[in-house]
């Protein structure tokens, strides 16, 4: 049976946020975030931080690193879940 693919990349960013307590620098591991579908690269990777844990605060990103895995779904599969859209610039035809 015939069969689609597709390649996603995940890109997991590892960061930490920084303050300071009774004048010491605390750093405070933070879950790693998980953005499916994108490349993000390591100068927009605080953008990421930001919108999960806000802009109060100031974060530190330790590591930024993009996988890709391979995805197949058969074609009947694809057909049975898929919704169909019209290429971009094209006007949608009317139905009746």
């Amino acid at each position: 049976m015939k069969s689609i693919t597709r390649t996603i990349p995940t890109t997991t960013i590892i960061a930490c946020k920084a303050s300071f307590k009774d004048g010491k620098l605390i750093s405070e591991d933070l879950p790693a975030i998980i953005v499916p579908g994108v490349t993000v690269k390591q100068e927009n990777a605080l953008k990421e931080v930001e919108k999960v844990h806000g802009k109060v605060g100031s974060y530190v990103v330790k590591s930024v690193t993009t996988s890709e895995d391979v995805y197949e779904i058969s074609v009947t599969d694809f057909f049975k879940y898929a919704k169909k859209i019209e290429p971009a610039g094209v006007p949608e035809t009317p139905t009746k």
